[in-house]
């Protein structure tokens, strides 16, 4: 959990340091570390990120984007637990 935290605090101070596409593949590396549990961060640093380097005009569409991404996350969720695995 500890490691889960510093790499969230690390995310934040380089998302206001480094430029937009050093961040995003940064962003990543996380993804294929932590599996278990996912790495949900991602969607708030994706967030911040709109936020931060956006346009102003398409602010209402990334909030549509954000909420339909997070709710597809929730689905994917659901079914991946109710899925079976063979081996």
């Amino acid at each position: 959990m500890t490691k889960r935290l510093l790499i969230d605090l690390l995310l934040t101070s380089c998302l206001f340091i480094l430029p937009w596409w050093l961040f995003i593949t940064l962003l990543i590396l996380p993804l294929f570390y932590f599996s278990k549990p996912p790495f949900y961060e991602v969607l708030f640093f994706g967030f911040l990120l709109d936020t931060l380097y956006g346009s102003i005009k398409a602010f209402p569409y990334s909030v549509l984007f954000i909420s339909i991404s997070f709710i597809l996350l929730i689905l994917i969720n659901i079914l991946k637990k109710q899925l079976k695995y063979y081996s």
